[in-house]
């Protein structure tokens, strides 16, 4: 199944702590992807990225996303035969190692052609994301800035608090 992209190349990027913010963008033409352990609050998503890969992690979110024709796997699954798996081999030669969720869902944006991306509610400070994961984010964050990819991080993410958003 190919997932259903907007025509625009706005893509945003929702996390459990951006739920409201998130909401913004509810009547837009934005691309709006979130982990499917949110995806009840925001329904309205057009693509749900579940990247765990065993069975127990799965919950009803993932379910229903699937049904509805918006569930994107890393790679494909028993339960979910028609759902749309990322081009792993391809996000993976051309980013690299990617270390978290989000990390798969900035890859599919930029290699979608993504012109401008929000980040809302993704903050990493987890002490399972602190090691590997927030720094394989930040990677991204700066290759996509080097591409002219404009990076929205909102002024109340953990995110700002590391130098790559400074005002300096």
């Amino acid at each position: 199944m190919e997932p259903k992209l907007l025509s625009t190349k706005f893509v945003i990027v929702g996390g459990s702590a951006g739920r409201d913010l998130a909401n913004h963008y509810r009547h837009t033409d934005w691309n709006v992807w979130c982990v499917a352990r949110i995806y009840n609050a925001l329904s309205f998503a057009t693509l749900v990225f579940d990247m765990h890969q065993e069975a127990a992690r799965w919950t009803a979110n993932t379910h229903s996303a699937y049904r509805e024709h918006k569930l994107i796997l890393q790679v494909a699954q028993e339960p979910f035969p028609e759902a749309f798996q990322l081009p792993t081999e391809a996000l993976e030669n051309e980013f690299g190692t990617l270390t978290s969720s989000f990390a798969w869902m900035l890859a599919y944006a930029l290699f979608s052609g993504a012109t401008e991306i929000v980040l809302c509610g993704v903050n990493m400070i987890h002490e399972s994301e602190l090691p590997v994961q927030r720094p394989g984010l930040f990677y991204l964050l700066g290759y996509a800035r080097a591409k002219g990819v404009k990076i929205v991080v909102p002024y109340t993410s953990q995110l700002r608090t590391d130098v790559l958003f400074s005002t300096n």
